[in-house]
Order: structure tokens, then C-alpha cells, then sequence
């Protein structure tokens, strides 16, 4: 607000309902004494009027259903994109995507695969070492080394309740931190 009378913006925002407490005691007590602000406030109440009643005179000729048998029809005569096309459009949208963006992809899709594995082959010897009777020791943990995409990580298992065992996948964010070299 200047010296003289409020801004456009500011009194737009105040019909809008947008200010917040103090601008909005502000323009209220400008408002209160300035007779040309006051003109302007009520010329924008005049103005939405006059919008909102033509948006409804113009709503009440419109045959809505005419109109979205209208729409329907045209979206049923478009052919659709083939499945080759679609894959097409998929790999062009690939081709703008940074190639910083495949590290992490790769490191994730890599952790996946080793996760899936290892947990494979690990329900597999779980399942055999029941079915033969033996026990399913927690120490025959197996501790691999991976590197996903310049970062040094760690895949391993840990033994959950009733002898069920999960993968667990581990990133290094910062080797410094870790002290590893």
C-alpha cells in the first residue's frame, strides 16, 4: 500500500480473501477513509457480478449432454497408438532423461536382482533344511560386497522369527564416514 490508496494487487488480494491478519486491518482502515479505494473495492464487486451472472446465463444455453455425446463420439473415433507406437513415445521420453539419472537406476535394479536371489536361494535351502530336519542355523549368513555404481555396498541377511531370514541391501552414502577405503 502506498501513501495514497492501495495498490491494484493488494486490493485484489483483499477481495480475494487472501491477506493475511495485519495487511488485511490495513487496507480494512484505508478503506474506511479513502472514498476512491472504496469506489475501486465496490467496482471489482460490480465486475464479479457481472461475471458470474453472464457465466450463468451462457451455463443454462449450453446442452451439456449434447455436449459430452459430442466429445464421447470424437475420443471413440480417434484411433488409438498402437502398442509400437506407445513404446515408441516411451523410449523418445528415455532419451531426455540426464544419464546421471541410470547410476541410481542400475544400482537398483542391480540391488534388486541380488535381493531376489538371495532370498530365492535362501527360502530354497531353508525349505530343504526342513524338509530333511535339520536346523536352520542363524550363523550361516553369507555377507557379499557389491559395488553399485561407484558406491560400496553390503548384501546380507538377518534371521526374523519362526526361522524366516530376509535380504537386507546396504548403500554407503559417504565411504569417509564409515571408515572404509
Amino acid at each position: 500500500m502506498n501513501l495514497d490508496h492501495i495498490e491494484d494487487d493488494l486490493l485484489q488480494r483483499y477481495f480475494d480473501g487472501e491477506l493475511s491478519n495485519r495487511p488485511l486491518q490495513q487496507v480494512k482502515e484505508h478503506l474506511d477513509k479513502c472514498h476512491v479505494c472504496q469506489k475501486r473495492q465496490q467496482s471489482l464487486v460490480q465486475l464479479h457480478s457481472l461475471l458470474a451472472q453472464n457465466a450463468l446465463n451462457l451455463a443454462e444455453q449450453i446442452d451439456f449432454n449434447r455436449l459430452y455425446g459430442r466429445i464421447s463420439s470424437e475420443i471413440s473415433r480417434q484411433k488409438s497408438a498402437t502398442f509400437s507406437e506407445r513404446l515408441r513415445a516411451w523410449w523418445d521420453s528415455l532419451q531426455l532423461w540426464q544419464p546421471q539419472v541410470w547410476a541410481p537406476v542400475s544400482a537398483l535394479a542391480v540391488a534388486g536382482v541380488l535381493i531376489a536371489v538371495v532370498s530365492i536361494s535362501r527360502h530354497d535351502k531353508i525349505a530343504s533344511d526342513r524338509a530333511s530336519g535339520s536346523p536352520n542355523t542363524a550363523s550361516s549368513s553369507e555377507i557379499i560386497r557389491v559395488d553399485f555404481g561407484g558406491k560400496p555396498g553390503t548384501v546380507f541377511e538377518v534371521a526374523l522369527a519362526e526361522g524366516t531370514r530376509t535380504a537386507v541391501v546396504w548403500i554407503n552414502d559417504d565411504v569417509e564416514d564409515l571408515g572404509i577405503q
